[in-house]
């Protein structure tokens, strides 16, 4: 199937105007997330029309939720200086009563459920070649997604880079995450998991298996060392607001 996290892709079209864009992309990664909600067959409600407006809508906000108050100043504190310096601005506030977050969430989401029907087959019948279908348009998902992020800082105004991190607390903590993403990654590489009939694939077929593999480990261990990081900034930062208050 398509790659969870290159789902915005398809909505990058969309976010402008007055649907916004963070709900936009929650919307679009949402449907994959359900299996971790406590609902029999929240993962198959989650890949239709009526989940697009219910569980995947709900799946949303929770991810704008931990997005807005949870990831995106941690982040943002961890970038280079140029990217710290265009994003002082969107990291700023965020607009929970705008009456186009909930329609955002749900086109995001339809995306996701087109862009999965097309490369599961269910508007066109793609025979030997479907494997090929869904990893190529995860592909061109991330070139996509590369070649907004590339248009985006080439014309986003800068502002003063400014953080809680220390230079050498943001490099500690870029080494820290950087290295427990290789490492895990690798790891893939040297114990592999079996694949589900039991036989690996030769030739190319056989790198590419890696390559997802590793691929899947190292964002999988991105996410949660980003989400244990962000956690701990956000305890640094209320501590200092804290002190500056006494």
């Amino acid at each position: 199937m398509p790659f969870t996290l290159v789902h915005p892709a398809a909505v990058i079209p969309l976010a402008r105007g007055r649907l916004v864009p963070s709900a936009l992309a929650a919307g679009a990664i949402a449907p994959d997330w359900a299996g971790l909600l406590p609902v029999p067959d929240a993962g198959l409600l989650s890949h239709t029309w009526l989940g697009a407006v219910t569980v995947d809508a709900l799946l949303a906000v929770i991810l704008l939720a931990l997005f807005h108050g949870l990831l995106k100043r941690p982040v943002a504190d961890l970038s280079p200086d140029g990217w710290r310096a265009r994003l002082a601005g969107p990291v700023g506030g965020f607009r929970w009563r705008s009456p186009w977050l909930l329609p955002s969430v749900v086109i995001g989401a339809a995306t996701h459920i087109l862009w999965d029907g097309v490369t599961h087959g269910d508007f066109v019948e793609w025979g030997p070649w479907t494997q090929l279908v869904q990893d190529g348009s995860s592909v061109l998902g991330l070139l996509l997604i590369g070649w907004w992020l590339v248009r985006w800082y080439r014309t986003a105004p800068a502002a003063e880079a400014s953080g809680l991190l220390t230079r050498t607390g943001r490099n500690a903590a870029r080494w820290i995450i950087g290295g427990a993403v290789t490492l895990t990654a690798a790891s893939r590489l040297v114990f592999p998991p079996r694949p589900l009939n039991g036989e690996f694939p030769t030739g190319f077929a056989l790198l590419w298996w890696h390559a997802t593999n590793m691929l899947l480990a190292g964002v999988s261990i991105a996410l949660v060392a980003l989400a244990g990081y962000a956690v701990l900034w956000q305890l640094r930062a209320l501590f200092v607001a804290r002190r500056s208050a006494a």
